[in-house]
């Protein structure tokens, strides 16, 4: 009977380990059926537990604790792989048994609870595995398949569906013998389903049925696995006629060059139409043939390292047609194989007319890089004389000009001043300042209209400004008005010395570079009176803190001074630590508000001359929730929170309100707690005077690593006491 049962166990682990490792070698890749996504854990299954049941026959010859070990590993993980699959598999059809995904784990979490609690570990491992973990597994991977039958209804006549109801149904019969007839133990239900009782009524060892069940799950999945055979082949027919399609009906010509002779393999029609040729006639063309006598020698050498991989483009390569014309191309190239062979595929687009427009683009992307050179200046810096320098520089660069200056409105004194200007050989126009109306630039920010004046030599006005801008021999003057949004701004001038005779894109680039300029000052006067705003809202803030620290310190008599004492001994200490003036602004509101939470407090508790009892103690330990709910509301004192909330927290955890430990207290309250000490004990109180400087920096260090934090401390002893400097 054991020899009998040796070849029982071998052949049941050879069809799971076969279905396993047929899995592996069947192609799946860019399969279109998602059951392929989860097959992996299949695979993990029939290979693990193929192996768990060679163990077993091997168990059967010769017992071993070694092989017992790897039994009661390789049992449980097995299972587990078929559980997953299961559970991914119905998870991708039934979104509403989403909650099937923590099932695993609790199932292994429970099979091992079990497992532990019991002296028996190798037995109870081995039933509560197929109890906990194989039953669930088995049965949900029988249902799942169930579920997979409508992503092959298509291929009925592969028989593929026949096969996954067989499968399934294997895998159902599967579950009863492998997973409920288990080794006998002394408890239900494996004291009455168990290997012996099963012998005694069947006559046949359940291991019989286990091997049917699992030579029928492998056949079925082996059959099933044909149809990705069959799916790869149909999909290789397809891609080579929608590759044949996508070919001929491209709008660009395609080229295919053997890497070693250069002859032409094949094309696509529209390569034929390109070069004037039948696909019959290119193919006994080389690449030389495609060429200019005088291009070839540079042709090949691109073709070479193309060949090489070393360059994949080439722009502007001269192509002879049939007639000996020429045109330009662009030639993208790649490296294809065919039947083991590597051929050069190019794809050529006709540039000639690109090439000829080049030259005028060039010339708009100049100007177009100047404008976001312009851009970045406006939005990069705030002072408007860096800006306006920028776009003097290019008014000059790209309009080709001698000189430009820009003169900016007062509309208070109603003058044009002399703001920034580029191009000058004297000091001239620097000192401008022009009433409206006045002089050419005056004249054109009263009529709001360019003035062109072609040679000042002949103008009377031409001169006036400055006795030295005749120095500076201009002859062409442009006077552009800088108008934003309906305003003037000011004046652009531009001066040249020579006769200026541009055309109208010329004079329409000006006028954009005058919309910028009329955008940066804009912009800049804009910025100006925000930031004035903006600087006395924050005053206004500051100011009503202040009067609310005022007003609670008058509050509570006993800390009058308290609060502005202690938010200056809180800043020194701060500043020696490092922390930026940006962060000690917002350390000072909050210092300034720490006990902004009393006013939540009733006076009969807060102004009490007697000690608090218990009731009254915990009402008081609340005003830093107060603070919380108060000042939270607040955006702007947001950031100011910490302190009014963390103040009487500890770093030992023994404060409140939340027993905040250690560096969870922020930096700003661990601060601030201790220059609240320092000063409550260094003042008069109603109920005692004040400590002298030497006991409260006792008291101060006694606190260290208890009530304050210990890096704090010692920085604030590096402090001069006199001065209350670091020293």
């Amino acid at each position: 009977m054991n020899l009998i049962l040796v070849f029982v166990f071998f052949i049941y682990g050879l069809a799971l380990f076969l279905l396993g490792f047929a899995i592996f070698l069947y192609p799946k890749k860019d399969s279109s059926f998602k059951l392929v996504n989860s097959l992996w854990l299949l695979a993990a299954f029939g290979i693990s537990h193929g192996i768990n049941e060679w163990v077993d026959m091997f168990l059967i010859l010769r017992k071993s604790e070694f092989l017992t070990l790897i039994r009661a590993i390789l049992l449980p993980a097995s299972f587990m792989f078929l559980l997953q699959f299961g559970v991914k598999i119905t998870i991708e059809d039934k979104n509403k048994y989403f909650f099937l995904k923590a099932l695993p784990f609790i199932l292994s979490i429970s099979w091992v609870m079990i497992t532990l609690a019991n002296d028996q570990h190798f037995l109870m491992g081995d039933i509560w595995a197929r109890y906990l973990i194989g039953v669930p597994g088995i049965f949900l991977t029988s249902y799942a398949l169930i579920l997979k039958l409508h992503e092959f209804k298509e291929l009925e006549f592969h028989g593929v569906r026949t096969n996954l109801k067989l499968a399934a149904f294997s895998f159902l019969f599967y579950g009863i013998f492998s997973g409920l007839i288990v080794p006998e133990a002394g408890f239900f239900p494996a004291a009455l389903f168990n290997y012996t009782v099963f012998l005694n009524t069947v006559g046949i060892p359940v291991q019989f049925f286990r091997v049917l069940c699992a030579i029928a799950v492998s056949y079925s999945i082996i059959q099933i696995l044909d149809v990705f055979n069959y799916e790869a082949q149909a999909r290789i027919k397809e891609s080579e006629q929608l590759f044949r399609n996508i070919f001929d009906s491209a709008m660009d010509g395609i080229l295919l060059a053997d890497e070693e002779t250069k002859q032409i393999y094949t094309g696509n029609k529209m390569s034929c139409q390109m070069l004037g040729y039948s696909l019959e006639e290119c193919k006994k063309l080389s690449v030389m043939d495609l060429h200019p006598k005088e291009d070839i020698p540079y042709a090949l050498e691109q073709f070479e390292r193309m060949a090489r991989r070393e360059l994949t483009l080439v722009k502007n390569l001269p192509v002879k047609r049939r007639d000996g014309s020429v045109f330009f191309a662009d030639i993208n190239t790649s490296v294809i194989t065919l039947s083991g062979k590597n051929y050069l595929m190019g794809i050529l687009r006709d540039v000639t007319e690109r090439k000829a427009a080049e030259e005028q683009n060039k010339l708009h992307l100049e100007q177009l890089a100047s404008l976001h050179s312009i851009d970045m200046a406006i939005s990069s810096s705030h002072d408007i004389l860096v800006t306006l320098e920028v776009i003097l520089r290019y008014v000059i660069e790209q309009l080709k000009v001698d000189a430009a200056d820009i003169l900016l409105y007062k509309p208070h004194l109603q003058i044009l001043q002399y703001a920034s200007g580029y191009g000058f050989r004297t000091q001239a126009l620097k000192h401008t300042n022009l009433k409206i109306g006045e002089s050419h630039a005056g004249m054109v920010a009263l009529k709001r209209e360019v003035i062109h004046i072609a040679d000042l030599r002949e103008d009377d006005d031409g001169f006036k400004r400055s006795s030295q801008l005749r120095e500076e021999g201009f002859i062409s003057y442009y006077g552009i008005p800088l108008i934003g949004k309906g305003e003037v701004k000011g004046v652009m001038e531009v001066f040249h010395r020579t006769n200026l005779d541009p055309g109208q894109e010329w004079l329409n680039f000006l006028n954009t570079l005058a919309g910028q300029a009329a955008i940066a000052i804009d912009n800049a006067i804009l910025f100006d009176g925000l930031q004035h705003s903006n600087i006395e809202l924050t005053m206004a803030y500051d100011e009503t803190i202040e009067g609310w620290s005022r007003a609670l310190d008058l509050r509570d008599k006993e800390t009058e001074g308290h609060s502005k004492r202690v938010t200056e001994l809180t800043l020194k200490i701060a500043g020696a630590i490092g922390i930026s003036e940006a962060e000690q602004a917002e350390i000072r509101r909050g210092a300034l508000l720490h006990d902004i939470g009393k006013m939540g407090i009733p006076d009969r508790i807060l102004l009490k001359p007697g000690p608090l009892d218990e009731t009254e103690l915990t009402i008081m330990r609340k005003h830093p929730v107060f603070a919380y709910e108060l000042l939270s509301a607040i955006k702007f004192l947001k950031t100011a929170l910490n302190i009014p909330y963390c103040h009487h927290e500890k770093w030992d955890g023994s404060g409140y309100p939340r027993g905040l430990t250690g560096e969870q207290i922020p930096l700003s309250a661990r601060i601030f707690a201790l220059a609240d000490i320092f000063d409550a004990l260094s003042s008069d109180r109603p109920y005692r005077p004040a400590w002298s400087k030497g006991k409260v920096l006792d008291h101060i260090r006694s606190l260290s690593g208890n009530h304050l934090d210990p890096k704090i401390v010692e920085e604030f002893f590096k402090m001069d006491w006199k001065t209350l400097r670091c020293q």
